[in-house]
Parts: C-alpha cells; sequence; structure tokens
C-alpha cells in the first residue's frame, strides 16, 4: 500500500474525531495489527517515519486515556498490545520467535535429563526462541517490481464472440477511432450471421439506455455496415428487438431515440446503405396500424435533422432521394410519398 493510503485508514481507524469520540476496541487492534506488519518499512522512509512517529503517539495517548472515574477506558487487553507494538518499534521491530516444543512424554524426559546434566556442568539452558524482524517488505514484491514488465500475451486461437468481447471492441474504437483495428478484432472471432446480429443489438442495448455513449455505439455500428462485417439483414432483427419496446422506453431514458436519429443518420449517407434497415421501423412500429404513428414520425424527422446537422442540406437531399426513408415516412404519416416528403421538409 501507499503511504498515503495507510495514513488515510489509520486515521478513519483511530484519528480524532469530531465531538472526541473514541475509536473502539477491535479499531485500535486492528491498527496494531497493521503497524506490526509494515511498520519497518514504513520506519525506512521519512515520510513513512514521520507517520509511525505520529501514529505511536497517538496510539500512546489512547492507552492513557482515562474516564471521569479516573480509571482507563481502554481494557488492559488493548492497553498491552499498544505497549507491546511500542515496544517492538523501540527494539527495532525485533520480535520474539518462540521454538516449537510439542514432543512426546519420552522426548521431555529424556530432555530434562539433558538440562540437568548441562546445568551441573555450568552450560545453562537451552535459549528457546530466536527473533526475526517483523513488517519488513516480502523479497517478492521488490523483485516483482525489477523485474520488466512485458506485455501480456493473447492466449492463441479464435476469440469468444460474447458480450463481453464486443463490448471491448466498442471501447477500443471509442479510444482509438481506428475502423482497421475493428474490422480485424471483429473478424478475428468469426462470428456467423446470428453472431453478428446478436453484437449489433448489444452494441444497440448500450446505446439507447446511455446517453453518453449514444453516439460511439451509433458509429461503431455504422463501421460494422460501412464494411460489411455484418449484413443488413443483421441490422434489422436486431433494432427490430430494440424498436418494438422504445416507446415504453422513452418513459424511463427520455433520451433514448437519440441514439435512432445518431444510428440511422450515419446509415442513410453510407455508399452501400440498404433499405432492409427501415424495415424493422415498418415491421415493430407501424404494422397493423391504420392510424398515424407520431411516435414513428418523430424519429425518422430527428434522424433527418441529425442528417442535417452532420452534412448540410445536400446530405438532406441524398436522404430524401432514399426511397424506402420516405416510404416508411409516409406509412407513419398516412399519406402519399410525396406528401411525406414535402412535410420531412417543412419541418426540418
Amino acid at each position: 500500500l501507499a503511504v498515503k493510503v495507510i495514513g488515510q485508514v489509520v486515521h478513519d481507524l483511530i484519528g480524532i474525531k469530531e465531538g472526541g469520540a473514541l475509536p473502539e476496541e477491535h479499531m485500535i487492534e486492528c491498527v496494531c495489527e497493521l503497524l506490526q506488519a509494515i511498520g519497518y518499512t514504513l520506519d525506512d522512509t521519512q515520510h513513512g517515519l514521520n507517520l509511525m512517529n505520529s501514529f505511536a503517539n497517538r496510539l500512546r495517548d489512547l492507552s492513557k486515556t482515562a474516564g471521569t472515574d479516573g480509571k482507563a477506558i481502554f481494557s488492559k487487553r488493548i492497553r498491552f498490545q499498544i505497549e507491546n507494538l511500542l515496544d517492538l518499534r523501540k527494539n527495532g521491530w525485533q520480535k520474539k520467535l518462540f521454538k516449537e516444543l510439542a514432543k512426546t512424554k519420552d522426548d521431555v524426559r529424556k530432555d530434562a535429563y539433558k538440562e540437568a546434566a548441562k546445568a551441573a556442568k555450568g552450560a545453562g539452558q537451552e535459549v528457546l526462541f530466536s527473533t526475526q524482524v517483523v513488517g519488513v517488505r516480502p523479497a517478492y514484491i521488490d523483485d516483482m517490481k525489477a523485474k520488466p514488465k512485458s506485455k501480456p500475451q493473447e492466449a492463441p486461437g479464435r476469440p469468444i464472440f460474447d458480450q463481453g468481447y464486443v463490448k471491448k471492441l466498442a471501447q477500443y474504437y471509442s479510444e482509438e477511432k481506428n475502423g482497421d483495428n475493428l474490422a480485424a478484432d471483429w473478424n478475428k472471432a468469426a462470428p456467423s450471421a446470428k453472431d453478428c446480429k446478436q453484437g449489433i443489438e448489444w452494441i444497440a442495448e448500450v446505446g439507447f439506455t446511455d446517453a453518453s455513449k449514444a453516439d460511439t455505439c451509433a458509429e461503431v455500428i455504422a463501421v460494422i455496415m460501412e464494411r460489411k462485417l455484418a449484413g443488413w439483414e443483421a441490422l434489422k432483427e436486431a433494432m427490430a428487438t430494440h424498436l418494438g419496446t422504445l416507446e415504453d422506453l422513452k418513459m424511463d431514458e427520455p433520451l433514448c431515440d437519440t441514439f435512432f436519429h445518431m444510428l440511422y443518420s450515419r446509415l442513410l449517407t453510407l455508399n452501400n446503405f440498404s433499405g432492409l434497415a427501415l424495415k424493422s421501423v415498418q415491421q415493430t412500429l407501424l404494422a397493423n396500424t391504420t392510424e398515424p404513428h407520431p411516435f414513428a414520425w418523430s424519429l425518422l424527422l430527428g434522424t433527418l435533422r441529425k442528417v442535417k446537422e452532420r452534412g448540410g442540406q445536400e446530405a438532406v437531399r441524398k436522404a430524401l432521394d432514399v426511397n424506402e426513408f420516405v416510404s416508411v415516412a409516409a406509412a407513419a404519416r398516412k399519406c402519399q410519398n410525396l406528401e411525406a416528403r414535402r412535410q420531412l421538409e417543412g419541418e426540418l
């Protein structure tokens, strides 16, 4: 842990609180265990040494804290634990480690005879403990820092085309804006037509539900379609999944239709645009209805406004030259194509 983090942890546990509230005993115990584990390493730097001095003073004050009756606030066990920690630091963090003494009765008897013989010769008793410095940074941490960091190697073989992988590709594209890399990674997984439909559906879900990522998701799908990484049938089916519930979703996500505007304004300007992309609107919002559909109209009008925002009046003209776009707008208004075009131009 960084020295700054350690300081914050200890402060949260035993620091001076508002109103003079004292820490609970288990918090003091945690600090004692923590400092015993890292105290030697802290004392090895000037910043750490200053912190350790502050910690020690705070623990010493807590140990001496008394109530109105003059009795110590904290139990003897906690006071002894604080005292042991301070003594350990005073002794250079040298801690006694007792040797194992578990023996059979026969071994105990034999050792007793040996100790008696040594005592008779003035050799004294065998030392029953050794010492060890506690709180030293483990050597393997320094070894890890010393080793040069190597770039993790990707696992060989074809990656799994799942939701995590698709979202990772979208994230990479948002950072790099590199269509070649997106295409290479997409093709690396060799997705089937069904996989492609599912992949677009996952990206669209993020676009519809997270306004901050809507534009990026729209751009990713547009790149997928422009580079023919997926078929237009796959896009149609993927969008149909969401459009069927989009009007209800708008109650919880008021900006969800913005993603539709961003996506279709990009798709309409692609050289390889297919009218299949608009079939999803017909099959979900406009199926089996004889009345005008204001929500479907608003989706198309919003798309056209976004086209104008992105490419100006010339881009609008090209979008209106797409017969399928005007036909869907006419179906939404329940009018002829020419009238639908006129109304779209009038409401821009």
